[in-house]
């Protein structure tokens, strides 16, 4: 599994565990970052380095077949964001 895909797949995860305890998507932006460091996206992220924006595509196609394209969108959404891309 590919680093972009380990990042997708923990987002898809916050997700998913966001939206079975109902929270906010207020709160689930304030409780990311904790969640994130308990996860482990710094190596991860320094890894990855910059990513080309259709392979992020590439990947969310790839998650939503998988995982559902809500959660898969979510996680594009906010890897988008977070990631230096490249055209």
């Amino acid at each position: 599994m590919s680093v972009l895909e380990q990042l997708y797949r923990l987002e898809m995860e916050f997700h998913r565990l966001t939206e079975a305890q109902s929270i906010s998507e207020l709160e689930a932006e304030s409780i990311h970052t904790s969640y994130a460091l308990q996860q482990g996206y710094e190596p991860l992220l320094r890894t990855v380095g910059v990513v080309d924006t259709a392979s992020l595509a590439a990947t969310k196609d790839r998650m939503a077949g998988l995982y559902g394209p809500r959660r898969a969108e979510a996680a594009f959404r906010f890897l988008r964001q977070l990631l230096p891309l490249s055209a």
